[in-house]
């Protein structure tokens, strides 16, 4: 906190006050590890969006040659499902090569289906359930009826994996749109057409239940067809049985090998965090106006401390993030993880801005107040976390907000209404592929926090106590989005709304001069932000091989809870140098989140 101008002195005990702020402090530290992130994915073992954190329960898959291990394994190949399956508990495969959706044979999708039945393998919380038909209902010869025995038994297998929990809460389902069959070495390319239209029924299924999501292969693998230079390739045509292991696409006249099958593991895993990812990039806007409240608060509050018994009138104040007086409020943290893994999460955040400030000229209680416009700008980067993301992401953030501050006796209100404007620009590396792309995106954020201060002054001591209250509108735009597997998604608009909460207690010592004119001020802050309110995504995606049908996905948000504690020392020299060190951590996840800062203010 800072010193403030309008306190009446308080005669009181500084023994007890700070046993007090111990035990409070002592209190937040036992509580429950239960700190959430911003936003939830069915599959995160942790609630962040990292692809390291996914953990599907049990993966099970339907199939034909293309999934089964007893085609795949006796040839030494990859096997895709045998790749996602790395981020499940288990694998449960039952695909069995020359099968079809159709009910036409011993092996076809309802007897895929009896043979789980067999198991007595009930698909629980968090299972992962793929469906992948249709080359062998196209057959070499294409369909004799339009596809209508497959329809039917497609239709009637999905609908038991339904009945029998599969899209249920937490649970997916993948359906498959099958790659252009028409291009495999052994097949017509005049059979092009049947492929279309077999893919086009797929995704009318994907439509028809929000927990079920069409995986497209066709588009990814065209890519690498018209282009196998592009994706470390020499031939995507012909047959070559051993270089399939390195760079052919084809082992057979049917199937592709080794490489083939790593793409289509790399395009499944793509699916499993699609919408996540977009969900993230709204966060980003939560996180930033989070940034942008405490940065305001604590800005305002020392301008309005510096002014409080000046005249009235207008002024102009600077605003930054960056404090070297050693008096930073408990809010104004910057937590750094130190551990490696969480390194790679560092985010980068500069910011600045002026704010004309405005003193009324009326007499009275009134004319003790602040009230003004703040300008701010927030440019942040969020590096690539983990090999399987893929995407970095840098945005920057402009924000107008209005403001009021207002004290009465030892008490201060405050409050901020602010816009904000967040451009992002996403970025992602597919090195097996050998495919980059960017992608732009917009959102505006609303929010309103207010919030109310106490201070208690004793000899050589401030304590303010605090409470907070905020709510955030959020809008990410809709747009056209480049996938690095599939083809270019229309996302549409989406709009959330968060309330939060906020408690805390800032300590701020009077200066203690150490000699030479040196002074050290020692200031510490104790804080907690919970979520009370946090609104579902709902995501609408149309994929542009499949423009008249819509995907949407609901991705649950987590509640936010964290405890702050932070702990400030600055040595202030003269002619405006200054050193400092600070600690800070997050109560709730205290392993995580430890952090040590040094700093050093040299003018020029």
């Amino acid at each position: 906190m800072e010193d403030q101008a309008f306190i009446r002195n308080k005669s009181g005990s500084l023994t007890a006050v700070c046993c007090a702020v111990l035990v409070l402090i002592a209190g937040c530290s036992s509580s429950p590890k239960n700190s959430e992130p911003a936003s939830s994915n069915p599959f995160s073992t942790n609630g962040t969006n990292n692809a390291s954190a996914i953990k599907i329960n049990k993966l099970r898959t339907f199939g034909d040659s293309y999934t089964d291990l007893a085609y795949t394994s006796p040839r030494a190949m990859t096997n895709w499902a045998v790749e996602v399956s790395s981020m499940a508990n288990g694998l449960e495969n039952y695909a069995i090569g020359g099968a079809k959706a159709a009910s036409t044979s011993s092996i076809d999708f309802a007897t895929q289906l009896n043979n789980w039945n067999t198991t007595n393998s009930a698909i629980t919380d968090k299972d992962l359930t793929v469906v992948y038909f249709g080359y062998n209902d196209i057959g070499r010869g294409g369909t004799s009826d339009n596809f209508a025995a497959a329809r039917a038994g497609y239709t009637d297998g999905v609908n038991r994996l339904i009945a029998g929990g599969a899209t249920n809460g937490n649970n997916r389902m993948f359906v498959t749109l099958i790659t252009d069959w028409s291009r495999t070495p052994g097949i017509s390319d005049s059979l092009h057409s049947q492929v279309v239209t077999w893919n086009n029924f797929v995704a009318s299924v994907a439509n028809s239940n929000p927990n079920i999501i069409a995986v497209d292969l066709y588009t990814v693998f065209n890519r690498v067809q018209d282009k196998p230079s592009d994706f470390g390739l020499v031939n995507a045509t012909d047959v070559d049985k051993e270089r399939s292991y390195t760079d052919y696409l084809f082992f057979d006249t049917l199937h592709p090998g080794s490489k083939g099958q790593e793409i289509i593991a790399r395009v499944f895993k793509h699916y499993l965090t699609r919408g996540w990812n977009w969900a993230s990039t709204l966060d980003a806007g939560t996180s930033a106006t989070n940034q942008l409240n405490q940065d305001l608060d604590n800005n305002l509050l020392k301008a309005f401390n510096q002014t409080a018994t000046t005249s009235q009138g207008l002024r102009l104040v600077p605003l930054t993030t960056s404090n070297t007086d050693g008096r930073r409020s408990g809010r104004d943290s910057r937590v750094f993880n130190l551990n490696q893994t969480a390194r790679n999460n560092l985010e980068e955040s500069v910011a600045n801005g002026v704010a004309l400030d405005f003193a009324p000229a009326n007499s009275g209680i009134w004319s003790q107040g602040r009230l003004g416009v703040a300008l701010t700008q927030n440019a942040q980067s969020t590096r690539l976390t983990d090999i399987e993301d893929r995407y970095s992401t840098r945005f920057n953030s402009n924000a107008t907000t209005l403001y009021w501050m207002q004290p009465y006796n030892n008490f201060l209100f405050s409050t901020q209404l602010s816009r904000l404007d967040h451009a992002f620009t996403q970025n992602g590396l597919d090195d097996l592929l050998n495919r980059s792309v960017t992608n732009d995106r917009s959102a505006h954020t609303w929010s309103l926090e207010g919030k109310l201060r106490y201070t208690y002054a004793f000899d050589g001591l401030a304590l303010t106590p605090w409470a907070s209250l905020s709510q955030q509108n959020h809008t990410l735009n809709g747009g056209l989005i480049q996938s690095l597997y599939t083809s270019d998604v229309q996302f549409s608009q989406t709009k959330t709304r968060d309330i939060y909460s906020g408690l805390g207690v800032d300590l701020q010592f009077s200066p203690i001069a150490i000699g030479q004119g040196r002074k050290l001020l020692i200031g510490a802050g104790l804080n907690h932000l919970q979520s009370l309110r946090r609104e579902a995504l709902t995501l609408g995606m149309t994929e542009q091989i499949n423009p008249g049908v819509q995907m949407s996905e609901t991705i649950d948000r987590s509640r936010v809870r964290k405890t702050q504690l932070s702990l400030n020392a600055v040595v202030a020299e003269h002619k405006g140098i200054s050193y400092g060190a600070s600690y800070a951590v997050d109560l709730q996840k205290p392993s995580e989140t430890k952090a040590v800062r040094v700093t050093a203010n040299i003018p020029f």
